[in-house]
């Protein structure tokens, strides 16, 4: 007995086998001599039957990563292998001639289960010179497949009841009712191939009753149905009064649901994705193929030039009338269809005829392609533009590409091959100056390119094109600018929700961040905003180290500024995370910062931590900057639900003290300014600090830029009433 159920392909089919050259029916891929190809189908029959769409995703998605596909020749073993159902490939494979074989195989291979399923497939095929074969892998289930039935006598004769089924090696359980199908792989050394039932119930007076069964050399892609049945009787006389009957029945594929690629666009010699360029009147035929592996459902065409023939820039081509065919055809643009098996297009050929592109006026022409395909119920779309640019010059200069801080390429399209004679290439210069650099071109056929790599960040640019004495009119570029800190003016503040000052719009979205959560919950801003001194905008910043307490309660806080976070208070100790990420191909080579230092002396010292800094001395202020890797550090707080990671941790409390290391095997580069004594100029003065290289070999994932009032202010040493006055921080590159 043979059992008829659906299979969900889960591969979609390679384009069209049919192969075209130039706008004829020849073969357009051919293949070398000696050769073939093969166009890949796969799927996998299930053995329960596929319903809805819902139902072929999830087939899709259990088993389309497991699959595994190799092409093998007998003798040789595999000479492509595909794993997962992503990486088969879509377009034809070239093959030497002669047999082989397409195994394939997906799911899990489990002893026995509910729910894990494996399929298998196997397909001889033969490779013939200068042809293509279609193969399609079909992965039948190859489980032993259980199902379980039980007459209403059973219901009478026990209470409860479960059957296990075993292979020799593994088990499953049902219990009462249970609809569940088993899937099993058989022992592959098993000298006795065979699957043991047994049947565990209780009876109504509870008594205990158990019988077994074998399924003698059960096969694999064959679902076995088990019914249970009872004769009345006595279960304490020995007797087997439980019919056990098995109905051995194939699965068989009934039919097929193909998940499809969205259809292909391609130009009949020529790449469509390039811009193809030619002589005003002399562009010549353009055809441009169309394919779809199922049907196409639609296909549009948009372009300028439709508007004359059509009375709009958009043809549906599938809806166009016959007297709007008959336009287009005598301006030179005609379609060709083929259909599939079931009478549907999907081919389409387009030919623009060279009556109609030899006609184009010079510029740039555009023609965009939308193609549909919804053979699986879900239309999938591909889209191509064919241009067209039509000239009198010998190149045409276009957009440059992949402008960078300091490099771009130059693109021009050929348009006169015979005239690219002399200096062919490119002349550029920086906007407003007069002398041109020239660059020479790379000519690859269709187009003409150069790449510069010594210009000017943040520097806008002039460029043409020349060819044989010509030079074509110039367009312009701008080169990227490198990043710069944001709000390093100190323009935006807010307020946390502890009440400390914050250097952002808004308190919860922050790049610069300082001890004011600490000196805050004492009602203090070590940290401020100013108006006193400020370079640009309407305000700078004052870091004022100061004691922070009542009366002898509290602790010398030196005003600081620093990119990141504070991330907690530890009893009157600071745990702070330091670094923003920064990633530029140009590592800045300075930092700069308009200043103004205005010292006491030190009034609070650490004799055991620092005993060469002592009461009296003068107090410095410093500001300090690192390039560093992607090495993190990390904070872990349980009790208080914090764990983050940081380029820098640094923690204030004696015993734990952890605070930055300039010379660190993370540091790619570092420079400090330290105020020694107090600014003499009036106002704020503008300081550099140069990058100095630590590790240079090593690449910049984060930047750390900090600043004290007091020097030593890690270990709480400072003069009560230093001043940093701070405005404009600034990358140098």
């Amino acid at each position: 007995m043979k059992q008829n159920i659906k299979s969900l392909g889960l591969l979609a089919v390679a384009a069209s086998s049919m192969m075209l050259a130039g706008c004829s029916a020849d073969d357009l891929f051919g293949p070398r001599d000696g050769e073939g190809t093969l166009s890949l189908t796969a799927s996998i029959g299930n053995d329960v039957k596929v319903v809805s769409r819902a139902d072929a995703d999830q087939l899709r998605a259990d088993y389309g990563e497991s699959l595994l596909l190799w092409i093998t020749k007998p003798g040789e073993g595999p000479v492509r292998q595909y794993n997962g159902i992503d990486n088969v490939p879509t377009d034809p494979v070239t093959l030497h001639s002669g047999s082989y074989v397409a195994e394939a195989w997906a799911g899990d291979s489990v002893a026995a289960s509910f729910d894990k399923k494996y399929f298998k497939g196997y397909t001889p095929f033969e490779i013939t010179n200068g042809n293509s074969t279609a193969v399609e892998v079909k992965c039948n289930i190859a489980n032993v497949v259980v199902s379980l039935s039980f007459d209403e006598s059973v219901d009478a004769a026990l209470k409860s009841w479960t059957v296990t089924v075993a292979n020799g090696e593994e088990s499953i359980t049902y219990e009462g009712h249970d609809a569940r199908k088993g899937y099993f792989m058989m022992p592959k050394k098993a000298d006795n191939e065979k699957l043991t039932l047994t049947l565990e119930g209780t009876a109504p007076n509870g008594d205990a009753y158990s019988q077994t069964a074998d399924i003698e050399a059960p096969k694999g892609g064959y679902e076995y149905k088990v019914n249970f049945s009872h004769t009345p009787g006595s279960f304490n006389d020995g007797g087997a009064f439980f019919t056990i009957t098995v109905d051995e029945t194939e699965i068989v594929v009934e039919d097929e649901l193909v998940i499809t690629l969205a259809p292909e666009i391609f130009g009949i010699d020529f790449d469509i994705a390039q811009e193809q360029a030619a002589a005003t009147g002399e562009m010549g035929r353009k055809c441009v193929f169309i394919s779809a592996v199922d049907r196409l459902s639609s296909l549009t065409i948009e372009s300028a030039n439709l508007q004359h023939y059509l009375g709009s820039s958009t043809a549906d081509v599938f809806s166009l009338s016959e007297s709007a065919i008959a336009r287009l055809a005598a301006a030179g643009i005609n379609f060709m269809t083929y259909k599939n098996e079931a009478g549907e297009i999907n081919r389409v050929r387009v030919n623009f005829e060279a009556d109609f592109t030899n006609n184009l006026v010079s510029g740039l022409h555009t023609f965009k392609f939308i193609a549909g395909d919804n053979g699986d119920g879900t239309e999938k779309t591909s889209e191509a533009t064919l241009s067209l640019r039509l000239s009198n010059a010998a190149v045409e200069l276009k957009e440059a590409s992949e402008v960078s801080y300091t490099t771009t390429t130059f693109v021009a399209t050929i348009v006169k091959p015979d005239e690219l004679t002399g200096n062919v290439g490119f002349n550029y210069r920086e906007k407003g100056t007069a002398d041109w650099t020239f660059v020479a071109g790379t000519n690859n056929g269709t187009t003409l390119t150069a790449t510069v790599d010594n210009l000017k960040f943040g520097t806008t640019y002039e460029y043409c094109a020349v060819a044989g004495g010509y030079t074509s009119p110039a367009k312009e570029l701008t080169t990227l600018t490198p990043p710069q800190l944001p709000n390093a003016s100190f323009e935006q503040t807010s307020t946390a929700s502890d009440k400390a000052l914050m250097f952002s719009a808004d308190p919860n979205d922050f790049y610069w961040d300082s001890g004011n959560h600490g000196s805050q919950s004492l009602s203090k801003n070590v940290t401020e905003v100013t108006t006193k001194y400020f370079h640009s905008g309407k305000q700078g910043l004052c870091l004022h180290s100061q004691f922070v307490g009542f009366g002898s309660l509290g602790k010398f806080a030196a005003g600081n500024i620093f990119t990141g976070k504070y991330i907690f208070t530890d009893g009157m100790d600071g745990v702070l995370g330091w670094g923003r990420p920064f990633s530029c191909p140009i590592r800045p080579k300075a930092l700069k910062v308009w200043a103004r230092y205005e010292p006491v002396n030190i009034t609070h010292d650490n004799t055991s931590a620092l005993p060469s800094v002592s009461k009296g001395d003068p107090d410095n202020g410093i500001v300090y900057i690192a390039l560093v890797t992607d090495q993190t550090m990390r904070y872990d707080n349980d009790s208080k639900n914090i764990h983050e990671s940081w380029p820098q941790i640094v923690k204030t409390k004696s015993s734990e003290r952890q605070l930055f290391d300039p010379s660190g095997s993370n540091v790619v580069a570092y420079g400090e300014h330290v105020f020694t004594s107090a600014t003499t100029e009036p106002g704020l003065v503008e300081i550099t600090i140069p990058l100095n290289d630590v590790n240079p070999n090593l690449t910049v994932s984060n930047i750390i830029i900090v600043a004290s009032a007091s020097r030593y202010g890690d270990y709480f040493v400072g003069g009560n009433g230093s001043l940093l006055y701070l405005d404009d921080f600034e990358l140098v590159y």
